[in-house]
């Protein structure tokens, strides 16, 4: 987040380590309340992983959508960094808009953007660590050395691309996310690497720190690098030593980006306030309350009124909806992000570092801003209007969520429908509790209004292919599997059920396309091998049937063995 680059200019220092006090800077700031917060989340979702999805849902509300008005308020608030930034306020912005709208109009779009997201918003959380890091060691008044400075960064970037690489070297791809496709075994020697190169360099950058710092002086930076480690690192080792398996999208969008984005409302909080302490945005005092209210109406305003009249007024699925405006938000708040915090900027130095300097920072409003924030009664109207609106949409957003979670009934269904009929998981949900009751046929026609909404839906396509197989209807599930390796041709089940339907209606040598399509995309895997050689032996050739068994045999004890650890 921030560049740790020194401005041109020296002011005299304020003695404040601190940006508010040591105990909320540490656990919010520096990210100290990492663990007891993984733990707790750990906990609660062997209870129930639909209700921790649900409350961190809710929390985003409050907490994530605020940050991302944070960043906006920052940057198109006053008229000088509208101009200052106006390649990345503008022309960056309108880009974006395109590709937004586009996503919108072709299902293709949507991995490219979910993937650029995914990717980039771990690098975006450790940028901020190390921005932060980078500031307590200033402002308690000590310069880092090149060499320090170059030995804490290189440890932050060997932990991000460990992290990288569990996601572009990993076997369990997710559907909507295009993996660079990097070999598993070369991932894990390099993963193994970066985490060696990430606990040496910056143990050591520490440690010389210390030295010229004292340990107390130097708790901020300590606690960031705890924090780096367990938001990054320490994923990756209980992976190779458990086996425990951690979702980019769950874990990148879960507890990891709530801790994130209340702590950049921490400091840009305290950033804001310097600002108007300085005279720059033109108030009388800072009011916390104020501020936090804006980020709140902002923050609902850029997520989910767009999401909730797309779907209404062009049937779009409101989930696909919500997530595009979800990647796009956070690639234009990860673009902005990276320009406008620079220490090597004297005014955020000025701010961030406790500086003082005898500089005017006045800045004047646009005038749009400046009526609608005015006294003037229409104006007065026009601005409770909106929030009202905005709370309304607030609280109706989570409740047609509410609505359609695993234990909804059809009454709750019924109001999730009459609210959004535009929305997947209505269809989805009631299908599953139709089929449960034997309403095949039902659940049947709500699956296909789900992936008519959304065809690229894994769930919905999967589910309705399952009540074919299931019944025995080996044409009709071979149809609707046909169709659906359009949308999924790298989705290894897709084929590796094509396979077997192949099979049972008697055409062994399509089957034999099949598996080999799905053994190309997961090498690694040995359930290819044995449907492959039972799908040679149905053609009669029997020699490659005794390969792919003995593939099969060596992948099984490959997969015995593979893990040193």
């Amino acid at each position: 987040m921030v560049s740790p680059t020194a401005p041109s200019s020296v002011f005299p220092r304020e003695s404040r380590p601190w940006i508010q006090n040591p105990v909320v800077d540490l656990l919010v700031g520096c990210g100290a309340w990492s663990l007891p917060l993984f733990l707790l989340s750990y906990v609660a979702s062997n209870r129930s992983l639909m209700g921790v999805a649900f409350a961190f849902y809710v929390l985003g509300l409050f907490s994530n959508n605020p940050h991302y008005m944070a960043t906006i308020y920052r940057v198109y608030g006053t008229r000088e960094d509208f101009s200052k930034y106006r390649f990345f306020t503008l022309h960056v912005t309108v880009i974006l808009v395109a590709v937004g709208i586009v996503a919108h109009a072709s299902a293709l779009w949507f991995p490219i953007i979910w993937t650029i997201y995914l990717t980039w918003s771990p690098w975006h959380y450790t940028g901020q660590n190390y921005g932060l890091a980078v500031m307590f060691i200033r402002r308690n008044e000590t310069q880092p050395t090149p060499l320090e400075r170059r030995l804490l960064y290189g440890s932050y970037l060997a932990s991000y691309l460990s992290w990288f690489l569990s996601m572009h070297a990993s076997r369990d791809v997710q559907p909507n996310i295009l993996s660079l496709g990097i070999p598993v075994k070369l991932g894990f020697y390099l993963r193994i690497f970066f985490i060696s190169a990430f606990l040496g360099m910056g143990v050591h950058s520490l440690y010389l720190l210390s030295r010229r710092m004292g340990i107390r002086r130097l708790m901020g930076p300590i606690a960031l690098f705890s924090t780096q480690f367990l938001w990054f690192v320490a994923p990756t080792m209980l992976e190779f030593v458990f086996g425990m398996q951690f979702l980019p999208t769950s874990y990148s969008g879960g507890i990891l980006a709530f801790m994130h984005c209340t702590q950049y409302l921490w400091i840009t909080g305290y950033y804001a306030k310097k600002e108007t302490e300085s005279g720059l945005r033109g108030a009388k005092e800072w009011n916390p309350w104020s501020y936090y209210g804006l980020m709140l109406m902002g923050g609902i305003a850029l997520f989910l009124p767009g999401p909730w009249i797309i779907s209404r007024l062009f049937h779009h699925d409101l989930v696909n909806s919500y997530l595009i405006f979800l990647a796009i938000v956070n690639i234009h708040h990860f673009v902005l992000d990276g320009a406008i915090w620079k220490l090597r900027d004297g005014r955020i130095a000025q701010l961030l570092l406790g500086k003082k300097g005898s500089e005017s920072m006045f800045r004047t409003r646009f005038p749009a801003w400046n009526w609608l924030f005015g006294s003037r009664v229409l104006a007065r109207g026009v601005r409770w209007g909106c929030v009202a609106l905005l709370l309304g949409l607030g609280f109706l957003d989570p409740f047609q969520y509410y609505l359609t979670l695993d234990r909804a009934g059809e009454k709750h269904l019924a109001l999730a429908q009459a609210l959004n009929a535009s929305d997947t998981r209505v269809y989805i949900r009631r299908a599953m509790l139709e089929f449960k009751e034997g309403r095949v046929d039902e659940g049947r026609k709500d699956l296909e209004k789900a992936i008519t909404l959304n065809p690229r839906n894994l769930t919905a396509q999967q589910l309705l292919g399952l009540s074919f197989r299931g019944a025995g209807e080996t044409q009709q599930a071979l149809k609707h599997y046909q169709r659906m390796e359009e949308f999924f041709p790298k989705e290894v089940s897709v084929h590796m059920y094509l396979g077997d339907l192949f099979m049972k209606s008697g055409n062994p040598n399509e089957a034999i396309v099949e598996f080999e399509k799905a053994e190309q995309l997961d090498p690694h895997d040995p359930q290819p091998d044995v449907q492959l050689g039972q799908a040679y032996r149905a053609v009669g050739n029997y020699h490659r049937a005794m390969e792919h068994y003995e593939a099969y045999l060596k992948k099984q004890r490959e997969t015995t063995s593979e893990n040193p650890l």
